[in-house]
């Protein structure tokens, strides 16, 4: 059975709209992510007020079994 090991990314956004999420970053840490064995699995809104707080991605690896 594969065992798996999982990392939450989190930013923070800046009022209602999630423009203020600098994308560049989120593609470059993204892309990184990527290159060490991370796989996007699914993200998640935090609410405050009625209002996203947070973005939350979760990425997952297959535990190396060494």
């Amino acid at each position: 059975m594969k065992k798996w090991e999982y990392k939450l990314v989190t930013y923070k956004t800046k009022g209602a709209f999630s423009k203020d999420i600098p994308l560049t970053k989120v593609q470059t840490e993204f892309s990184h992510l990527g290159e060490e064995g991370w796989e996007y699995v699914e993200s998640q809104r935090i609410e405050s007020n009625g209002w996203t707080d947070r973005l939350v991605f979760v990425f997952r690896r297959e535990k190396s079994t060494y």
